[in-house]
């Protein structure tokens, strides 16, 4: 069987799963009026696609009034489709060549002459100033004969064929989206590449574990030498968190959050060893914890490491 071609909506909840990954979704969040194009120009795509969907349902038969707003309906949501389409690749600085879809500029006119501005078009000096309406008789779901008389004298009479026009869009719409999706995609991949081989995981090898022996030992007796081990869990701590925040800044709250209780276990701990101003005990209970804290960082650190080896 051959395979149905993916439609409106399946290209937006592809952007979708795109711009609300976490590091994408911090970025666009940090320009406000960016973000709430992207999230508007998103709503009204998927929203002004049901009502074109909705016109091949439709029959309205003799019902005149029907006819009429059906027909403004689905010409006035192939516009705003258009201009929804354009204002994301806007927003998510994706180049824009409206010249390469002819066929929307054509629905644009149709959509201006016949229901935008049909009463008077005034094109300024390139062109006549011209007066348009729909013959009443001829509307059907198949769509309708309009007539154009221009301030030149002149006058013109053409059939739009709905069907054809919204099939048109469909294609281009699409076409625009799956653009995005592919930009979005390579965007993405770039950014994972640049980190593939930078591994999170190696900030805290096996041998942490042998180092937070040495500082329990040095709650005990050698003050010198779990310095020097605590020295450096610290500077492994350290170190993972900018690598990680370097690669996707909206880990930084989590690990804010998370590093608060760790800084302070470090901190008893450089305040024990240095003149014993927390009591062995709890300083035994801070070893137990950056123990703790060093494999829960290590299985973040592998869990992100294989999301970035994995290839979109």
């Amino acid at each position: 069987m051959p395979t149905q071609e993916p439609c409106v909506d399946d290209h937006t909840r592809e952007i979708r799963d795109f711009v609300n990954d976490a590091r994408k979704h911090y970025e666009l969040r940090r320009d406000k009026s960016k973000f709430s194009q992207v999230c508007s120009s998103l709503d009204a795509i998927e929203d002004s696609e049901q009502a074109i969907t909705a016109f091949g349902r439709s029959d309205f038969g003799k019902d005149v009034a029907l006819g009429y707003l059906v027909i403004y309906g689905v010409l006035q949501a192939s516009f705003l489709q258009q201009d929804a389409v354009w204002n994301l690749c806007e927003a998510l600085d994706i180049p824009r060549d409206k010249s390469a879809y002819p066929s929307l500029s054509v629905i644009r006119e149709i959509r201006n002459d016949s229901v935008g501005h049909p009463t008077k078009r005034d094109r300024g000096k390139k062109a006549a100033t011209t007066f348009s309406h729909i013959t009443q008789i001829s509307m059907s779901v198949n769509g309708f004969d309009l007539l154009t008389f221009g301030d030149d004298g002149s006058y013109s009479s053409r059939r739009v064929d709905l069907p054809t026009l919204i099939g048109e869009q469909s294609q281009a719409v699409g076409d625009i989206l799956l653009k995005v999706t592919k930009a979005l995609k390579k965007e993405r991949e770039s950014h994972k590449a640049r980190f593939r081989m930078k591994k999170l995981a190696q900030f805290f090898p096996e041998t942490m574990g042998y180092y937070c022996g040495k500082v329990a030992e040095g709650v005990g007796g050698d003050s010198v030498a779990a310095t020097a081990y605590l020295s450096a869990i610290k500077s492994a701590f350290s170190g993972f968190r900018a690598a990680a925040v370097e690669r996707n800044p909206s880990l930084a709250e989590r690990l804010d959050y998370e590093y608060a209780t760790i800084d302070h276990a470090i901190a008893g701990l450089e305040r024990f060893l240095g003149c014993g101003e927390v009591d062995p005990l709890t300083a035994r209970i801070f070893v137990d914890y950056l123990a703790s804290r060093i494999e829960e960082m290590r299985a973040l650190g592998r869990e992100i490491d294989d999301e970035y080896a994995r290839k979109d």
